[in-house]
Protein backbone atom coordinates (compact mmCIF):
# COMPACT_ATOMS: atom_id res chain seq x y z
CA UNK A 1 0.00 0.00 0.00
CA UNK A 2 1.38 3.20 -1.10
CA UNK A 3 0.91 6.85 0.65
CA UNK A 4 -0.78 9.50 -2.05
CA UNK A 5 1.11 12.21 -2.95
CA UNK A 6 1.18 15.46 -0.97
CA UNK A 7 -0.48 17.65 -2.96
CA UNK A 8 -0.35 21.40 -2.95
CA UNK A 9 -3.84 21.62 -0.90
CA UNK A 10 -2.18 19.24 1.41
CA UNK A 11 0.43 20.79 1.76
CA UNK A 12 -1.31 23.85 2.90
CA UNK A 13 -3.39 22.36 5.09
CA UNK A 14 -0.27 20.97 7.01
CA UNK A 15 1.24 24.31 6.79
CA UNK A 16 -1.61 25.73 8.01
CA UNK A 17 -1.58 23.15 11.08
CA UNK A 18 1.83 23.71 12.25
CA UNK A 19 1.09 27.48 11.97
CA UNK A 20 -2.25 26.76 14.46
CA UNK A 21 -0.21 24.37 16.80
CA UNK A 22 2.88 26.89 17.03
CA UNK A 23 0.60 29.57 17.75
CA UNK A 24 -1.52 27.52 20.45
CA UNK A 25 2.15 26.95 22.36
CA UNK A 26 2.98 30.35 22.05
CA UNK A 27 -0.47 31.44 23.33
CA UNK A 28 -0.17 29.09 26.36
CA UNK A 29 3.62 29.72 27.04
CA UNK A 30 2.24 33.65 27.38
CA UNK A 31 -0.09 32.77 29.69
CA UNK A 32 2.18 31.24 31.33
CA UNK A 33 4.75 33.68 31.70
CA UNK A 34 2.12 35.89 32.41
CA UNK A 35 1.10 33.63 35.61
CA UNK A 36 4.49 33.39 36.88
CA UNK A 37 5.01 37.20 36.51
CA UNK A 38 1.75 38.12 38.45
CA UNK A 39 2.97 36.11 41.57
CA UNK A 40 3.33 38.69 44.35
CA UNK A 41 6.89 36.87 45.37
CA UNK A 42 7.92 37.03 42.31
CA UNK A 43 10.14 40.30 42.36
CA UNK A 44 11.76 38.76 45.50
CA UNK A 45 11.84 35.36 43.91
CA UNK A 46 14.25 37.07 41.34
CA UNK A 47 15.97 39.42 43.47
CA UNK A 48 14.75 42.58 41.73
CA UNK A 49 13.28 44.78 44.15
CA UNK A 50 12.84 47.50 40.98
CA UNK A 51 9.54 45.96 39.83
CA UNK A 52 8.48 46.57 43.28
CA UNK A 53 9.94 50.39 43.41
CA UNK A 54 8.66 51.13 39.60
CA UNK A 55 5.34 50.05 40.41
CA UNK A 56 4.58 52.64 43.47
CA UNK A 57 2.34 54.84 41.12
CA UNK A 58 0.05 51.96 40.49
CA UNK A 59 0.04 50.43 45.03
CA UNK A 60 -0.34 54.30 46.45
CA UNK A 61 -3.98 55.00 47.37
CA UNK A 62 -5.20 58.51 49.49
CA UNK A 63 -1.39 59.48 49.90
CA UNK A 64 -1.37 63.42 50.56
CA UNK A 65 1.87 64.31 48.08
CA UNK A 66 1.79 68.02 48.11
CA UNK A 67 5.54 67.87 46.01
CA UNK A 68 5.14 64.35 43.08
CA UNK A 69 8.32 63.33 41.68
CA UNK A 70 7.57 61.34 38.41
CA UNK A 71 10.42 60.63 35.67
CA UNK A 72 12.85 58.10 34.80
CA UNK A 73 15.70 56.41 36.96
CA UNK A 74 17.74 59.55 37.68
CA UNK A 75 14.78 60.57 39.57
CA UNK A 76 14.23 56.86 41.15
CA UNK A 77 17.53 57.27 42.77
CA UNK A 78 18.88 60.85 42.56
CA UNK A 79 15.46 63.23 44.45
CA UNK A 80 15.28 62.08 47.74
CA UNK A 81 11.54 63.16 49.32
CA UNK A 82 12.73 63.58 52.73
CA UNK A 83 15.22 66.31 51.48
CA UNK A 84 12.25 67.92 50.01
CA UNK A 85 9.89 67.22 52.69
CA UNK A 86 12.61 68.62 55.71
CA UNK A 87 13.43 71.92 53.24
CA UNK A 88 9.52 72.77 52.41
CA UNK A 89 7.61 71.28 55.30
CA UNK A 90 5.37 69.71 52.78
CA UNK A 91 5.02 65.95 52.32
CA UNK A 92 6.69 64.60 49.10
CA UNK A 93 6.71 61.38 47.61
CA UNK A 94 9.35 60.03 44.42
CA UNK A 95 6.96 57.56 42.19
CA UNK A 96 9.37 57.94 39.26
CA UNK A 97 10.40 54.09 37.45
CA UNK A 98 12.63 53.68 34.67
CA UNK A 99 13.43 54.99 30.76
CA UNK A 100 12.35 51.88 29.38
CA UNK A 101 9.06 52.44 31.23
CA UNK A 102 8.95 56.00 30.44
CA UNK A 103 9.46 55.14 26.65
CA UNK A 104 7.18 52.49 26.34
CA UNK A 105 4.56 52.81 28.75
CA UNK A 106 4.69 57.27 28.83
CA UNK A 107 3.24 58.19 32.22
CA UNK A 108 0.68 54.85 32.73
CA UNK A 109 2.02 54.75 36.15
CA UNK A 110 1.57 58.35 36.76
CA UNK A 111 -1.91 58.51 35.54
CA UNK A 112 -2.76 55.76 38.04
CA UNK A 113 -1.55 57.82 41.30
CA UNK A 114 -3.65 61.37 40.26
CA UNK A 115 -7.00 58.60 40.00
CA UNK A 116 -6.45 57.74 43.39
CA UNK A 117 -4.56 60.49 45.16
CA UNK A 118 -5.46 63.81 45.82
CA UNK A 119 -3.70 66.00 42.78
CA UNK A 120 0.10 67.45 44.16
CA UNK A 121 1.05 71.18 44.23
CA UNK A 122 3.52 70.87 42.53
CA UNK A 123 4.59 67.55 39.70
CA UNK A 124 8.31 67.40 38.86
CA UNK A 125 9.36 65.61 35.59
CA UNK A 126 12.77 65.04 36.07
CA UNK A 127 14.62 62.77 32.85
CA UNK A 128 17.93 62.28 32.29
CA UNK A 129 19.87 64.41 29.25
CA UNK A 130 19.39 61.88 26.79
CA UNK A 131 15.63 61.06 27.74
CA UNK A 132 15.17 64.37 25.44
CA UNK A 133 15.94 62.84 22.87
CA UNK A 134 13.07 60.88 21.72
CA UNK A 135 12.75 57.52 19.44
CA UNK A 136 9.46 57.49 17.13
CA UNK A 137 8.50 54.65 19.16
CA UNK A 138 9.74 53.22 22.17
CA UNK A 139 9.65 50.27 21.46
CA UNK A 140 12.40 50.51 18.63
CA UNK A 141 15.20 50.40 21.88
CA UNK A 142 13.88 49.58 25.25
CA UNK A 143 13.52 45.81 25.96
CA UNK A 144 10.78 44.53 26.58
CA UNK A 145 11.41 43.02 29.90
CA UNK A 146 10.50 45.96 32.07
CA UNK A 147 7.13 47.50 30.43
CA UNK A 148 5.68 43.94 29.98
CA UNK A 149 6.09 42.99 33.79
CA UNK A 150 4.67 46.44 34.61
CA UNK A 151 1.62 45.62 32.76
CA UNK A 152 1.13 42.22 33.92
CA UNK A 153 1.37 42.81 37.46
CA UNK A 154 -0.28 45.87 37.73
CA UNK A 155 -3.44 45.88 34.37
CA UNK A 156 -6.08 43.67 33.73
CA UNK A 157 -5.35 40.49 31.62
CA UNK A 158 -7.12 41.89 28.97
CA UNK A 159 -5.25 45.07 28.96
CA UNK A 160 -1.91 42.81 28.69
CA UNK A 161 -2.62 40.84 25.80
CA UNK A 162 -3.97 43.35 23.73
CA UNK A 163 -0.54 44.75 24.09
CA UNK A 164 1.04 42.03 23.31
CA UNK A 165 -0.91 41.50 20.01
CA UNK A 166 0.16 44.98 19.00
CA UNK A 167 3.29 43.84 19.68
CA UNK A 168 4.53 40.08 19.42
CA UNK A 169 7.76 40.24 18.98
CA UNK A 170 8.29 41.93 22.28
CA UNK A 171 6.03 39.60 23.72
CA UNK A 172 8.14 36.42 22.17
CA UNK A 173 11.06 37.82 23.78
CA UNK A 174 9.34 38.52 26.81
CA UNK A 175 7.62 34.90 27.45
CA UNK A 176 11.13 33.59 26.61
CA UNK A 177 13.15 35.68 29.06
CA UNK A 178 10.82 34.62 31.83
CA UNK A 179 10.33 30.86 30.99
CA UNK A 180 14.09 30.79 30.44
CA UNK A 181 14.33 32.16 34.14
CA UNK A 182 12.31 29.84 35.60
CA UNK A 183 13.62 26.43 34.10
CA UNK A 184 17.71 27.93 34.64
CA UNK A 185 17.01 30.16 37.90
CA UNK A 186 19.85 32.45 38.78
CA UNK A 187 22.32 30.76 40.86
CA UNK A 188 23.75 33.65 42.76
CA UNK A 189 24.24 34.39 46.52
CA UNK A 190 20.46 33.70 47.66
CA UNK A 191 21.30 35.12 51.45
CA UNK A 192 23.26 38.15 50.07
CA UNK A 193 20.21 39.06 47.00
CA UNK A 194 18.13 38.65 49.83
CA UNK A 195 19.64 41.05 52.45
CA UNK A 196 19.80 43.67 49.54
CA UNK A 197 16.45 42.76 48.79
CA UNK A 198 14.91 44.04 52.17
CA UNK A 199 17.42 47.12 52.82
CA UNK A 200 16.80 48.27 49.43
CA UNK A 201 13.02 47.81 50.18
CA UNK A 202 13.39 49.33 53.67
CA UNK A 203 14.81 52.60 52.56
CA UNK A 204 12.50 52.99 49.56
CA UNK A 205 9.41 52.71 52.01
CA UNK A 206 11.50 55.05 54.96
CA UNK A 207 12.76 57.54 52.29
CA UNK A 208 9.06 58.13 50.26
CA UNK A 209 10.46 56.60 47.17
CA UNK A 210 14.39 56.93 47.31
CA UNK A 211 15.60 53.99 45.05
CA UNK A 212 19.66 53.15 46.90
CA UNK A 213 22.04 51.06 44.43
CA UNK A 214 24.59 48.65 46.28
CA UNK A 215 27.45 50.12 43.87
CA UNK A 216 31.03 51.81 44.64
CA UNK A 217 30.98 55.74 43.82
CA UNK A 218 33.12 56.67 40.59
CA UNK A 219 36.57 57.38 41.23
CA UNK A 220 37.71 58.95 37.92
CA UNK A 221 36.18 60.01 35.11
CA UNK A 222 35.41 57.80 32.23
CA UNK A 223 31.82 58.66 31.26
CA UNK A 224 30.85 56.75 28.72
CA UNK A 225 29.32 58.71 25.74
CA UNK A 226 25.37 57.05 25.89
CA UNK A 227 23.13 56.88 22.67
CA UNK A 228 20.77 59.58 21.45
CA UNK A 229 17.51 57.85 19.86
CA UNK A 230 16.31 61.09 18.27
CA UNK A 231 15.82 64.41 18.08
CA UNK A 232 15.49 66.04 20.93
CA UNK A 233 11.23 66.65 21.03
CA UNK A 234 10.28 69.64 22.58
CA UNK A 235 6.28 68.95 21.74
CA UNK A 236 6.82 65.95 24.59
CA UNK A 237 7.43 68.19 27.11
CA UNK A 238 4.56 71.06 26.38
CA UNK A 239 2.26 68.13 26.16
CA UNK A 240 3.53 66.70 29.95
CA UNK A 241 2.46 70.25 30.29
CA UNK A 242 -1.09 70.73 28.86
CA UNK A 243 -2.15 67.57 30.37
CA UNK A 244 -1.07 67.69 33.87
CA UNK A 245 -0.89 71.31 34.82
CA UNK A 246 -4.62 71.35 35.79
CA UNK A 247 -6.59 71.08 38.60
CA UNK A 248 -4.18 73.36 41.06
CA UNK A 249 -0.99 71.62 39.95
CA UNK A 250 2.13 73.88 38.89
CA UNK A 251 4.18 71.31 36.85
CA UNK A 252 8.23 71.87 36.86
CA UNK A 253 10.21 69.62 34.05
CA UNK A 254 13.84 69.10 34.98
CA UNK A 255 16.48 67.84 33.61
CA UNK A 256 18.89 65.53 35.40
CA UNK A 257 22.67 66.12 36.31
CA UNK A 258 25.86 65.24 34.93
CA UNK A 259 29.05 64.75 35.42
CA UNK A 260 31.31 68.06 34.82
CA UNK A 261 33.75 65.67 32.72
CA UNK A 262 30.84 64.26 30.40
CA UNK A 263 31.71 63.82 27.19
CA UNK A 264 28.20 65.36 26.03
CA UNK A 265 27.75 67.84 28.13
CA UNK A 266 28.50 70.92 25.54
CA UNK A 267 25.93 68.92 23.13
CA UNK A 268 23.54 68.76 26.15
CA UNK A 269 24.14 72.20 27.21
CA UNK A 270 23.64 73.36 23.60
CA UNK A 271 20.51 71.13 22.59
CA UNK A 272 18.30 71.86 25.96
CA UNK A 273 19.75 74.80 27.54
CA UNK A 274 21.81 77.74 25.32
CA UNK A 275 18.37 78.75 23.94
CA UNK A 276 16.83 82.04 23.54
CA UNK A 277 14.01 82.89 26.02
CA UNK A 278 11.07 81.77 23.80
CA UNK A 279 12.07 78.97 22.98
CA UNK A 280 13.14 77.54 26.38
CA UNK A 281 11.06 74.45 27.40
CA UNK A 282 12.84 73.32 30.75
CA UNK A 283 12.74 74.37 34.34
CA UNK A 284 15.65 74.84 36.12
CA UNK A 285 18.88 74.31 34.48
CA UNK A 286 21.84 71.42 33.83
CA UNK A 287 23.74 71.23 36.51
CA UNK A 288 27.06 69.36 36.55
CA UNK A 289 29.07 67.67 39.41
CA UNK A 290 32.24 65.81 40.67
CA UNK A 291 32.32 61.99 39.14
CA UNK A 292 32.69 61.05 42.69
CA UNK A 293 29.34 61.48 43.19
CA UNK A 294 27.95 59.31 40.62
CA UNK A 295 27.72 55.48 40.28
CA UNK A 296 29.04 53.01 37.17
CA UNK A 297 27.25 54.35 33.80
CA UNK A 298 27.12 58.02 35.34
CA UNK A 299 23.90 58.88 35.75
CA UNK A 300 22.55 57.62 38.90
CA UNK A 301 24.00 58.93 42.05
CA UNK A 302 25.24 57.65 45.63
CA UNK A 303 22.40 58.56 48.53
CA UNK A 304 24.79 61.00 49.87
CA UNK A 305 24.67 62.60 45.98
CA UNK A 306 20.72 62.11 45.99
CA UNK A 307 20.55 64.95 49.24
CA UNK A 308 22.92 67.49 47.04
CA UNK A 309 20.87 66.98 43.71
CA UNK A 310 17.78 67.29 45.82
CA UNK A 311 18.98 70.40 47.40
CA UNK A 312 19.95 71.89 44.38
CA UNK A 313 15.68 71.01 43.33
CA UNK A 314 14.67 72.61 46.43
CA UNK A 315 16.32 76.23 44.82
CA UNK A 316 14.08 75.86 42.38
CA UNK A 317 10.91 74.57 43.86
CA UNK A 318 11.26 77.44 46.47
CA UNK A 319 9.58 80.25 43.89
CA UNK A 320 6.55 78.54 43.03
CA UNK A 321 6.11 77.25 46.71
CA UNK A 322 6.26 80.99 47.71
CA UNK A 323 3.93 82.37 44.75
CA UNK A 324 1.89 79.12 43.74
CA UNK A 325 -0.65 80.45 41.73
CA UNK A 326 2.09 82.74 39.62
CA UNK A 327 1.93 81.21 35.84
CA UNK A 328 5.72 82.18 34.81
CA UNK A 329 8.86 80.77 35.52
CA UNK A 330 11.31 82.05 38.18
Amino acid sequence: MTSSPLTPRRWFTVFIAVLLVTAAALFVGLLYSIRIVQQPDYPRSVGDWSIEAQATGFKLHDRRCDILIYGDSTAAVGLDPRVITAATGLPACNIATNRPDVDVLGTLSLDSFLAHNPRPRLLVFRYGPETFYRAKSGWEHSGAYDPLVMLCRNKPLAHVLGVMMQHPAEAVQFESQIIQTRVHPHVADKQKIDAEYVHTMQTFDASGGLVTLDMPAEKTCRAPVLSLWGPVDRAWVAALRAKYETGGTKVLVTVAPVPDCDPQLELFRRDLMDLAPSQKFLDGPLETFPIQIFLPGNRHVTEAGAAEVTSHLNLILGPYLAHPNSPEKP
